[in-house]
């Protein structure tokens, strides 16, 4: 797990609030990063595209009416940005 600097261009206005998750799935992982309210640092993390390693990722997310959720692009070194 890795903490990079995050960007998200919408919902500005409830980062307060709101978790930010942004994932880039292939065909045997999934790679995460998940912005907590007030956070100005992502934490990315990689897990099996598998059942339980998707339930146990959900399951940390918290409440599910302050979720945006987005694709997460990581092509620039050292930044993630998740369009929403």
């Amino acid at each position: 797990m890795q903490k990079e600097p995050a960007r998200s261009d919408r919902h500005l206005q409830h980062r307060d609030t709101a978790t930010f998750v942004g994932l880039d799935v292939n065909k045997d992982s999934i790679t995460s990063a998940v912005l907590t309210p007030g956070s100005e640092v992502a934490i990315l993390d990689r897990f099996a595209y598998e059942g339980a390693s998707i339930r146990r990722f959900v399951t940390n997310l918290g409440d599910p009416g302050l979720l945006f959720s987005g694709h997460l692009d990581t092509s620039q070194p050292g930044v993630v940005a998740v369009s929403c």
